[in-house]
């Protein structure tokens, strides 16, 4: 294994001694973006691995490297996600909900339902609820209201899970090495036919 990784860096070497600063810059900027792109499409499938959520309904944004940061960041928002994002279903005894895939859980006296966003402060509600989707409610009290809305994970919180770190890592071991070298050697035969 290390012989092949010697030799690797020995290709790379020689590789930049060809190309200027700009082009190499260039060759590492296209490597990073080609590598957040596979790390993206990684990070997707360890959170809908781990969690029982629609992949549409995953909101992680990545900005992609430019020449200024030559960095790329994943972007998740850190609110709590309404439990109807995740597989929810209705029953007498309450609602079944399953956020993590595999682990379904009762909540006794929930229910799914759809907040207008009438004032109840007079019923002890502290604040005004709209939702334009469901939302599984609970009662806080015998009293019909105040509502308590239950909410699971946010996106960051998905996207900070060990298992999507793991994902990523396994990414960039495994693929960085192999995409600089193409894109740099891509660079180099660029030029060999131009001149």
């Amino acid at each position: 294994m290390s012989n092949n990784l010697e030799v690797l860096l020995t290709d790379a070497t020689a590789a930049l001694r060809k190309l200027d600063k700009k082009k190499y810059k260039l060759a590492m900027l296209s490597a990073l973006n080609k590598l957040s792109m596979k790390a993206r499409t990684a990070v997707y499938k360890a959170i809908k691995d781990r969690y029982r959520i629609k992949r549409s309904e995953i909101n992680v944004r990545l900005v992609k490297a430019n020449t200024t940061t030559m960095a790329s960041v994943f972007i998740a928002k850190y609110r709590p996600l309404p439990l109807t994002k995740f597989f929810v279903k209705q029953s007498k005894k309450g609602v079944k909900v399953e956020v993590l895939r595999g682990r379904k859980k009762l909540i006794p006296g929930a229910f799914i339902g759809y907040p207008m966003g009438r004032n109840y402060s007079e019923y002890g509600q502290e604040k005004k609820v709209v939702a334009t989707l469901p939302l599984v409610l609970r009662r806080q009290s015998r009293n019909p209201y105040p509502l308590e809305g239950l909410s699971g994970p946010s996106y960051g919180a998905m996207l900070k899970n060990p298992e999507t770190k793991a994902a990523v890592n396994e990414i960039i071991n495994n693929d960085f090495q192999r995409i600089l070298l193409h894109e740099i050697d891509y660079r180099i035969n660029k030029i060999k036919s131009s001149g």
